[in-house]
């Protein structure tokens, strides 16, 4: 079995050549690993929002009044954020850390998910 180039096996799978967009990929997460929380930094990010009586919330400009989907999102301290379907203000939200929203905000802006 031939080595690929870059390292061999990934996943189960061997590479002969480097796949497109992994430089692009991996640039971004070490940027971004670097804006992760620690542990005890999410746990206190969890406790404040536990706290939380009544969060700011903002319904998306792209929302409307006649059905349909319809997201928003509360910042939190620190450049987190949680999100919530407003069909449903008092079913579950979602946290992200700074650097999860940092990475879906660049994927909505760059098309990923279109």
């Amino acid at each position: 079995m031939a080595a690929a180039p870059f390292g061999g096996l990934r996943g189960g799978a061997v590479y002969l050549e480097r796949p497109v967009g992994v430089d692009l990929h991996e640039a971004i997460f070490e940027r971004l690993s670097d804006l992760a929380l620690s542990a005890d930094d999410t746990i206190s990010l969890l406790n404040e929002m536990e706290r939380m009586e009544q969060p700011m919330w903002h319904k998306s400009s792209y929302s409307s009044d006649q059905g349909g989907q319809r997201v928003e999102v509360a910042g939190l301290d620190g450049g987190a954020r949680t999100v919530r379907d407003s069909k449903d203000p008092t079913g579950p939200a979602l946290m992200f850390t700074t650097a999860e929203w940092v990475a879906f905000t660049i994927g909505v802006r760059v098309g990923e998910f279109d």
